[in-house]
C-alpha cells in the first residue's frame, strides 16, 4: 500500500501552490509505504468506477492452476484495534553530566529495546502475544495501554558485553503516544476506506510478527529458532539457518549469495474472502563470515574460468594497481571484523594484546605488512614482525593493507585477518556479467519444487500452528494453495498480408512446426547499409565478418532490403563520434539519402558496460542513427561448432536481432488481430478501427539514488490500426508522483501525431495502465480520465 504525503497532491487542486518536499522526508515518506494508508488531499474530480471483468474466458483447455494465496481468517475477529506511535530515544549525558535524549532510528535497536519494554511492564501490556510492533514506529493492540487515554513513558535499559567482558549499561526512554484507533474491517473497500487499509496492514504484520520478535529467555526453543530462522529486511523474510548446508541460497558471484526470502501481503478474493499472499524473492548479501583472502582468491579464479588450474597464492604473491582498484570497487563501504586489531593505550602506543572490532572498509592501500611500521613507546616495529610476535604470523606479508573506519578511528589492517560479518549485508553493486546470464538458471524453479517449498514455507518454516501471535489472536491459515481454474490456449494464428493486401492467416508446416513468417512482416522501405565497428580485441575479424554475413541473410530472408555495399569503420582509440561521421560522410557522398539508411553494427566486449551507454547516448542523442550492439560472447556462440539439437536455439539469435533492427528502423514485427478478440460470450469489443490505445508507466528512484524527488512517467500510444506503430512521450513528475504530471498537455500532443498519422481523431481509447498501486488505482484512474476528456474538449 503506497504512502503519499498530502502536499504531493497540491499541483492538481486549483488554488493550492506546489511546496518543495525535500530529499531526506521523501525518503522517510516513501519508506513508510508499506505501514501507513494512502492519504490523498481533497479532491474535485468526478470518481470513477473501474470497469469489473464481464466474465471468465471459455476458450482453450481447462487445467487447475496453484497461486501462492493462502485462505485465512479469524474464529474471534477483533472490533477495536489501537494504534500507537512508538518513540525510542537513548540517553546522553554530557560532559556537565546533564541528561539528553537523542531518538534512535536504527531497526534492530528499536525492535530490542520495545520487545524488551513490553516484557518488563507486565502491568502495562497484559498479554504480549496481542501486541504487534512494526519494527518502526508503530505497535498495534486491541485493547488501551496502560488504562488511559493519553500518551504516557517507559524506562528501559540493555546491558551488552564487549570482548574484554566489560559491561556497558544503555538508558532509554520510550514514549507511547495514541495515533489512531480503527475498527476491523475486512470487506471494506481498500481503495477509500482507511479502516480497510489498517486492517490489511495490521494483519499482514501478524503473519510475520513471530519472525520478528524478540523473546525474552534465549532458551525457549520454538521462540527463539523462529527468531533465529529468519532476518527480516525492509518488507521481505530471509531465510538465516544455523546449518550453513541448508541455507536456501545460491552463489552468483564471489563473495556474493543470492538468498531466497519471503514477503506477505493480505488479499481478498471477488466474494472478499481473506487471503494471504505468500510471494517468494531474491536478493544478492555478501558471503557471511567470509576472510576477504578468500574473496580476493575467488574473484581471481572466476574471472579465470573453470577450465583453467585455479590460482593459490604463494608467501610472496602481490596484488597490482588494477586489482587493488577492482577489489577497492569490489567491496567499498563493506562491514568487516577482525579478532586480530592492534590494542592501543590512551596516548596512541601500541600495546601488546589483540582486540576484536567491526569496522567500515575504506580502500586497499598500496602498501604491505612487511613495509608498514607500528608506533610503540621504544620507537616503531614492522607490522609482520608485530603480528608474529602475538603468535600470528602473516601468511602473505607482501599482499596491501586494508584502510578501515571504526566510529572516529582509522585502522590499517592486513587483507588476511579481515572477514565479513555473520549478519547479512545487502549487495547493491552491479553484478558481473557472466553473474547476470547465470541468474535465470540458477534461481528458477520447476512448478513441483515452488508448491512443495510454499508449502514447507507455512507448515515447517513459519510454523504457524504453533505461532503464539496467531493463537492469542483467533487467527488461522490454511496450508494449501488456493486452486482456480486456467485455461491452456489453441495454437495462436498468424496473420499476414497477401498480394493485394487482404489480410489471410498463415498455415502452419506440420512438419517443422513454422510459418512462412517473410510474409507476416511490414520491412522497412528503405535500402540498409550494414556499418561494422569493432570496438574490442575479444574476437577475431573473421569471426565478425562472418556474423554479418549471417546476420545479413537473415535480414534478406526476412523481407528487409539489405545492400550489396558495406563499410568496414575500426574504432581504435578514436571516439564514437567520429566513426559515425564518417560512415555518415560515405553515405552523403552515394547521393542516394532517399533510398538508403545506415545501421550501425557495434561489436563490443561483454565487460564494456559503460561503453554501451556511451554508443546509444551518442547515437541516439546527437545523430538519430540506428545502432545494434553487439556482444563478444554473442559472436562466440554463434561461432562455435554446434550440433543439430543447439541450430534452432543459434538462428534465433539472428532472429532476434533482425527483430530489434526491423523495429528501430519503423518496420513493424507483430499485428494484433482483432478479428476474432472477442469471445462469443463475452460483449464484444468496440472497433478496433478508430481507436487509439495507451500504455502509461512511472518508475521512482531507488532509495540510494542521488536523486530523489523525481520520478520518470511514460506514455506510449498507438497510430496505426493494428497497433502495431506508436507515438511517446516521456516526461518527469515531481515528489515522485504515481499520476502523470501535465497530462492534459501531453495527452493532446498524442490525439495531434494520431491524427497526423491517420487524417483523423481516434472515437475510443484503451488505456493500460501500470506503476500504482491498487489502492491508488481508482484515485490515480479518475485523474487521468478527467485529464484525457479536458484535452479532448481543447
Amino acid at each position: 500500500l503506497q504512502y503519499h504525503d498530502h502536499t504531493i497532491t497540491h499541483s492538481l487542486v486549483p488554488g493550492i501552490k506546489d511546496r518543495e518536499m525535500s530529499a531526506e522526508m521523501n525518503v522517510i515518506e516513501r519508506s513508510r509505504a508499506y505501514r501507513t494508508p494512502v492519504r490523498t488531499a481533497p479532491h474535485q474530480y468526478k470518481k470513477y468506477e473501474l470497469a469489473k471483468r464481464p466474465a471468465d474466458g471459455v476458450r482453450g483447455t481447462p487445467f487447475e492452476l496453484m497461486i501462492n494465496w493462502f485462505r485465512t481468517g479469524f474464529d474471534r475477529s477483533p472490533t477495536d484495534i489501537y494504534i500507537y506511535e512508538v518513540i525510542v530515544e537513548r540517553e546522553k549525558r554530557g560532559k556537565d553530566r546533564k541528561r539528553t535524549y537523542q531518538r534512535v532510528a536504527h531497526p534492530l535497536t528499536l525492535s530490542t529495546v520495545v520487545y524488551k519494554t513490553i516484557q518488563e511492564y507486565p502491568s502495562v501490556f497484559h498479554d504480549q502475544w496481542r501486541i504487534i510492533f512494526d519494527d518502526f514506529e508503530f505497535l498495534f493492540t486491541p485493547y488501551i495501554l496502560n488504562n488511559n487515554r493519553k500518551g504516557f513513558e517507559l524506562y528501559c535499559e540493555t546491558r551488552t558485553k564487549s570482548e574484554e567482558r566489560r559491561e556497558t549499561i544503555t538508558q532509554y526512554r520510550i514514549r507511547f503516544n495514541p495515533h489512531k484507533m480503527f475498527k476491523w474491517d475486512w470487506r471494506g473497500n481498500v481503495d477509500d476506506n482507511e479502516d480497510a487499509q489498517w486492517t490489511f496492514i495490521y494483519t499482514k504484520l501478524l503473519f510475520s510478527q513471530n519472525a520478528r520478535f524478540i523473546p525474552k529467555e534465549r532458551t525457549q526453543d520454538h521462540d527463539q529458532s523462529i527468531h533465529e530462522r529468519f532476518a527480516h529486511y525492509g518488507n521481505a523474510m530471509y531465510f538465516i539457518p544455523r546449518n550453513p548446508k541448508s541455507a536456501i541460497k545460491r552463489n552468483i558471484q564471489p563473495g556474493v549469495d543470492a538468498w531466497l526470502g519471503f514477503y506477505l501481503s493480505c488479499r481478498v478474493d471477488q466474494s472478499l474472502n481473506p487471503y494471504v499472499q505468500v510471494g517468494s524473492i531474491n536478493k544478492f548479501f555478501y558471503k557471511l563470515n567470509f576472510n576477504l583472502l578468500d574473496f580476493y582468491l575467488e574473484i581471481l579464479n572466476y574471472r579465470l574460468g573453470e577450465n583453467l588450474q585455479p590460482i593459490t597464492l604463494a608467501k610472496n604473491s602481490v596484488m597490482h594497481d588494477a586489482g587493488i582498484a577492482d577489489f577497492t570497487d569490489k567491496i567499498s563501504g563493506l562491514r568487516l571484523k577482525s579478532d586480530c586489531v592492534p590494542g592501543l593505550d590512551r596516548s596512541g602506543f601500541l600495546e601488546s594484546k589483540i582486540e576484536r572490532q567491526n569496522l567500515k572498509f575504506l580502500r586497499v592501500m598500496r602498501t604491505s605488512a612487511d613495509n608498514y611500521s607500528l608506533r610503540i613507546r621504544t620507537g616503531w616495529v614492522r607490522m609482520d614482525k608485530w603480528y608474529a610476535d602475538q603468535g600470528i604470523p602473516l601468511k602473505h606479508p607482501k599482499l596491501p593493507l586494508c584502510e578501515l573506519k571504526s566510529g572516529k578511528n582509522v585502522h590499517i589492517l592486513p587483507i588476511e585477518v579481515l572477514s565479513t560479518l555473520t549478519y547479512p549485508q545487502k549487495y547493491t553493486k552491479l553484478l558481473e556479467n557472466h553473474a547476470r546470464m547465470k541468474i535465470p538458471q540458477l534461481l528458477s524453479r520447476t512448478p513441483e519444487q515452488h508448491q512443495r517449498m510454499m508449502s514447507e514455507m507455512i507448515t515447517k518454516m513459519m510454523d504457524y500452528d504453533k505461532d503464539p501471535f496467531l493463537k492469542a489472536l483467533g487467527c488461522i491459515i490454511e496450508k494449501k494453495m488456493m486452486a482456480v481454474e486456467g485455461r491452456v490456449l489453441n495454437k495462436p494464428s498468424i496473420l499476414a498480408k497477401d498480394e493485394s493486401g487482404k489480410a489471410v492467416e498463415l498455415a502452419m508446416n506440420p512438419e517443422t512446426g513454422e510459418f512462412p513468417l517473410r510474409h507476416a512482416y511490414e520491412t522497412a522501405e528503405k535500402e540498409v547499409i550494414f556499418v561494422v565497428c569493432k570496438a574490442t580485441n575479444r574476437v577475431q575479424d573473421n569471426d565478425i565478418a562472418s556474423f554479418h554475413r549471417g546476420l545479413a541473410e537473415k535480414c534478406k530472408a526476412r523481407g528487409l532490403r539489405v545492400s550489396t555495399s558495406e563499410l568496414s569503420v575500426p574504432i581504435g582509440e578514436r571516439e564514437i563520434s567520429s566513426v559515425i561521421e564518417e560512415a555518415l560522410i560515405f553515405l552523403d557522398r552515394r547521393k542516394r539519402k532517399d533510398n538508403e539508411i545506415l545501421v550501425f553494427l557495434f561489436f563490443v566486449g561483454s565487460i564494456d558496460d559503460h561503453l554501451y551507454g556511451k554508443i546509444k547516448h551518442i547515437s541516439d542523442q546527437h545523430y538519430e542513427v540506428v545502432t545494434q550492439v553487439i556482444t563478444d560472447k554473442t559472436v562466440t556462440k554463434m561461432m562455435r561448432v554446434i550440433d543439430l539439437a543447439e541450430l534452432s536455439d543459434h538462428k534465433t539469435i539472428y532472429h532476434n536481432i533482425w527483430l530489434k533492427l526491423n523495429a528501430k528502423l519503423g518496420g513493424v514485427n507483430h499485428a494484433v488481430d482483432f478479428t476474432e478478440s472477442a469471445e462469443p460470450e463475452l460483449p464484444a469489443l468496440p472497433s478496433h478501427e478508430d481507436t487509439m490505445f495507451i500504455g502509461i508507466d512511472v518508475i521512482h528512484p531507488s532509495p540510494k539514488s542521488p536523486i530523489l524527488s523525481f520520478s520518470l512517467a511514460a506514455i506510449v500510444a498507438s497510430v496505426d490500426a493494428t497497433a502495431t506503430k506508436y507515438t511517446d512521450r516521456v516526461m518527469v513528475n515531481r515528489n515522485c508522483n504515481e499520476t502523470v504530471q501535465h497530462f492534459e498537455y501531453h495527452f493532446s500532443i498524442l490525439l495531434y501525431d494520431y491524427k497526423a498519422a491517420r487524417g483523423k481523431y481516434p472515437k475510443q481509447v484503451v488505456i493500460l495502465r501500470d506503476g500504482v498501486s491498487d489502492s491508488e488505482m481508482i484515485m490515480a484512474a479518475s485523474r487521468e480520465i478527467q485529464s484525457i476528456k479536458e484535452a479532448w474538449q481543447r
